[in-house]
């Protein structure tokens, strides 16, 4: 590995012994410099402090000078007789050698004495070095001395400092303490130097939020992310860059720990003592803590940070009020949980990213490599390392650091290793959000890890939880607030490490003996269970999507025996895609809320098999010829899928299913009947019969509602008003016309009264018939109640019908045999059983319809720029009738 070492920030920067040290003369030892110190001590500033020398002439100790070596600020205190001192000047001139010395500064204070007395010597600082150069006039050394003493005040004094003639002391004091804080504040941290990526952006956007600017309120701040994507990192390189600037700074690090072990006070005395610098308060209650907290504070510019909240009675129990500080405080709070901070009433949230490609990368060669790119040879493995941990910090850092200094086969053979067995460092962090979940949220994060980490729709999700008997809406929120999943464009993810945890936590109790767990989501793992062909008991779940399984396990579908699944007395979700299996199925659980089966071995479902609960029944591209002997019990079917079934010749008897709003049988060649039952199906909304070319009954209507303006321009002849003249004219004596199409417009207006609106059994909200000479026979009839359904008021909609040749030409012709000719004088009439100040029909239309047209028929033609319903991409059919003679 031949790489160029990277420079840490802080590498040329000294390891200080002191933060401060103060050169003074022992007449302000008792008053200003005694205030001083103690002003360092309580903001957490290690200051040396020499009680012990004696001003008595004579060189200083070598301990005196290492001290002003060691110290990062330099204070020079200069008072009256400061120069009278040959131990002080001696210190000023050692002093005056680091005022160009990087990392070190110098600041002078004026004691009762101006800047200029010091700079030009002149007052009692002349007298001084009278009295020097007379006493050293024979000693050509010591008057070079002198010189050199002159010298280091004239470049001392003259550098920015404090003249505390006729000014407050205390008020003094707190300016130099603020300016040394700012001077000691790492920028940055030496133990997170090595870490900070891609911090600067989310620095600035986390200031914003904070408002620094504005001194006149109190701002409280959340910062919220995934476990190990760096909240605490960023708090904290905040904290080190403006703590400074407050009165009163404490970082509380890791709160909930605090909390489990020592409680609330144990939180609360960290608190004050990091605060206020000192080491023991007399508190044993959270009465006396909190008026503490309160009175000390109350009229302070105060900076809290309080890292790592769990729950949201953490934050109640400390009692950390937004009153209780001054104008000008900050106060931030990091958490796992969105929701904690939203209840607590932060003015704002930052929600911390994932790294980008670029960051991602950065930070990975300093932990991998010790450099700034990546070596040669190890490019294609380090995308595959940086493609798992997908942008998480911990994952970067902990792969980086285990991977360093190891050869290319090595690395190949851990990336498997940590795909397979994610490193315990990684999975604990991440399990901390987990073991904080109730029941049902952990039941719904281990159901998406196994089966939808890679992105669903969230309705999609939502409907299998809630078949699973969860409630989904409320578990999702909980865990996007706890940063467990995402909802991106509606789209329910959860990162790659999530993902792995939760399958860890599936198997974790018997990882080699998958028939013992909860859930199947690999090939592998469910070939191992049906081979074994004993009882599953605690398997609850198998789901095998086609895009669920790796590139190797698709290469070749496997075929398996279907006799294992009868032991599988508990499976209440089954998804299986891509997987071939052999022999008769005799036994489905009956537990099964949602069966989505492609390529369905059996010619119907097992004869044993109650579907009493089941949910949802798709079966794509199966054998299936019929679903059931007899009427089951159906009452909880919402939607029915048998797409694509090759031997599919009828729809078997659904009245027992009333609750089925959703039925798709798109490809069924052989489909010639669909059973009178569906009739009777008042919630269904939507039915797919494309491609169903067998599916010609010899009399049948069907009728259906989408929204929509005006007639589609398909419908050849058209009419304003509930009238229109039929002319037969094009179908006489032609054979090859199947029936005819009709299209209504009408809105509905809103009524003063709710009675139409509650009746058990509603008038007919619209519908259509044929007449001649005053009566007819054909009522196609749409069983609506207003606004209880799919119908808007106040927007145009549009009614479609169809009825065949047989159902329309045998009611007005006694003989069929002698053409159409009969069917002179029909009216097509759109009416209402509500009155018209309800329902209003604007418009009408008809197309005999030929065999040609099916056989053209595309579902988008009819939608053209003369309809809205052309951009309604949810056309819900909500009535559907099969009028079939029996």
């Amino acid at each position: 590995m031949d790489c160029m070492r990277i420079e840490s920030p802080l590498s040329v920067e000294k390891n200080w012994k002191y933060d401060v040290f103060v050169s003074f003369r022992g007449e302000t030892r008792f008053n200003f410099t005694d205030h001083l110190y103690a002003a360092l001590r309580r903001h957490g500033i290690l200051a040396f402090r020499d009680d012990t020398r004696l001003e008595k002439g004579g060189p200083i100790s070598p301990g005196l000078l290492e001290a002003i070596e060691g110290s990062q600020v330099l204070i020079v205190v200069f008072s009256i007789n400061y120069a009278s001192s040959t131990w002080c000047l001696q210190e000023l001139a050692k002093i005056a050698d680091y005022i160009n010395i990087p990392g070190q500064r110098v600041l002078p204070v004026f004691c009762d004495v101006s800047p200029s007395e010091v700079r030009k010597q002149s007052g009692n600082y002349e007298k001084a070095f009278v009295e020097h150069e007379e006493r050293f006039k024979e000693d050509a050394e010591m008057m070079k001395q002198v010189r050199r003493w002159r010298a280091a005040l004239t470049q001392v004094a003259s550098l920015s400092g404090w003249d505390l003639k006729d000014k407050s002391q205390s008020a003094k004091i707190e300016e130099i303490v603020k300016a040394v804080t700012s001077i000691l504040s790492p920028k940055p941290s030496s133990s997170l130097s090595n870490d900070i990526v891609g911090m600067q952006s989310p620095l600035e956007e986390l200031k914003k939020i904070l408002a620094l600017g504005l001194d006149d309120d109190v701002r409280v701040v959340g910062i919220c992310g995934m476990g190990g994507i760096g909240k605490s990192t960023l708090a904290t390189i905040l904290y080190e860059e403006i703590s400074h600037q407050y009165d009163v700074s404490c970082f509380v690090d890791d709160v909930s720990e605090t909390y489990r072990h020592d409680g609330p006070l144990g939180v609360q005395k960290q608190l004050l003592c990091q605060a206020f610098m000192e080491e023991h308060f007399l508190i044993c209650n959270l009465s006396l803590a909190n008026n503490h907290i309160q009175t000390r504070l109350r009229h302070r510019k105060v900076f809290l940070v309080l890292d790592n909240v769990e729950k949201g009675i953490q934050l109640e129990k400390l009692a950390i009020k937004r009153e209780w500080v001054g104008p000008g405080s900050r106060i931030i709070i990091v958490s796992r949980d969105e929701h904690i901070l939203r209840e607590y009433g932060v003015d704002g949230v930052y929600k911390v990213q994932l790294l980008n490609d670029e960051n991602a990368l950065q930070l990975f060669c300093r932990k991998a490599f010790k450099c700034n790119h990546v070596a040669q040879d190890y490019e294609s493995l380090t995308d595959s390392a940086l493609t798992y941990a997908s942008g998480l910090p911990l994952a970067i850092r902990v792969f980086g650091s285990f991977l360093f200094g190891r050869n290319v086969s090595e690395w190949s053979s851990a990336l498997v290793r940590l795909k397979e067995n994610p490193t315990k460092d990684i999975l604990d962090v991440l399990r901390i959000s987990y073991d904080g979940l109730e029941e049902m949220e952990k039941e719904i994060f281990l159901d998406i890890a196994c089966f939808f980490p890679f992105g669903y729709v969230k309705g999609y999700v939502k409907d299998i939880l809630s078949i699973r008997g969860f409630q989904s809406d409320i578990g999702l929120r909980i865990l996007i607030d706890k940063s467990l999943i995402t909802n991106e464009g509606n789209i329910i993810k959860m990162h790659d490490l999530l993902r792995d945890l939760g399958r860890s936590i599936v198997r974790e109790k018997s990882p080699k003996e998958p028939r013992k767990w909860s859930r199947l989501w690999n090939q592998k793992d469910l070939s191992d269970v049906l081979r074994e062909n004993k009882a599953a008991e605690n398997l609850e779940a198998i789901v095998l999507p086609r895009f669920h399984q790796n590139r190797e396990e698709m290469s070749e579908r496997t075929t398996l025996s279907v006799e294992a699944l009868s032991q599988m007395r508990h499976l209440k979700l089954l998804i299986l895609q891509e997987v071939n299996f052999l022999g008769r199925l005799d036994f489905l659980s009956n537990e099964l809320g949602y069966l989505y089966w492609e390529d369905y071995p059996s010619t119907c479902l097992p004869s044993s098999f109650q579907p009493n609960k089941l949910v949802k029944l798709i079966l794509h591209y199966s054998n299936i010829k019929e679903l059931w002997e007899g009427i089951k019990d159906l009452h909880n079917l919402t939607r029915l899928e048998l797409c694509h079934s090759k031997n599919l010749v009828k729809i078997p008897n659904l009245s027992q299913a009333p609750n089925l709003w959703y039925i798709n049988l798109k490809g069924c060649v052989k489909l010639v009947h669909l059973d009178a039952s569906i009739g009777s199906l008042e919630k269904l909304r939507h039915l797919n019969l494309e491609n169903c070319k067998n599916l010609l009954n010899p009399r049948c209507s069907i009728e259906g509602v989408v929204p929509g303006t005006k007639i589609p321009r398909w419908f050849s002849k058209q009419k304003t008003g509930s009238l229109i003249r039929l002319d037969p004219s094009p179908i006489v004596d032609d054979n090859n016309w199947i029936g005819i199409a009709a299209c209504v417009t009408f809105v509905v207006h809103d009524t003063p009264t709710q009675l139409l609106e509650e009746a058990i059994y509603p008038p007919d909200l619209i519908g259509c018939r044929f007449l001649r000479n005053g009566y007819g026979d054909i009522y196609s009839q749409v069983r609506i109640r207003l606004k209880k359904d799919l119908i808007t008021t106040e927007l145009d909609h549009m009614l479609l019908i169809f009825v065949s040749r047989e159902a329309s030409i045998n009611e007005y012709t006694s003989n069929a045999k002698e053409g159409t000719s009969d069917l002179h004088g029909i009216i097509l009439h759109a009416a209402s059983n509500y009155p018209e100040e309800v329902v209003e029909v604007k418009s009408c239309g008809y197309r005999w319809v030929f065999k040609e047209d099916l056989e053209q028929f595309n579902p988008t033609m009819m939608y053209t720029a003369n309809s809205s319903a052309h951009h309604n991409q949810k056309h819900k059919f909500l009535a559907i009738q099969d009028e079939q003679l029996m």
